[in-house]
């Protein structure tokens, strides 16, 4: 944390974010349509708030 101080900040607002369904959309657009993960990751975490652009 002391590395990275934003970081506690960011795992605190993911609480509860993230349902199964949504992890299963993620997988899909990892593992059938051969998107990046960290491309995904991105995207669902602005789409939460959680990081901006």
């Amino acid at each position: 944390m002391e590395k990275y101080p934003g970081l506690e900040d960011a795992l605190m607002k993911m609480d509860g974010i993230l349902t199964d369904k949504e992890m299963a959309g993620l997988n899909y657009k990892v593992e059938v349509e051969g998107k990046n993960e960290a491309d995904v990751a991105k995207e669902f975490l602005i789409s939460k708030g959680v990081i901006e652009e």
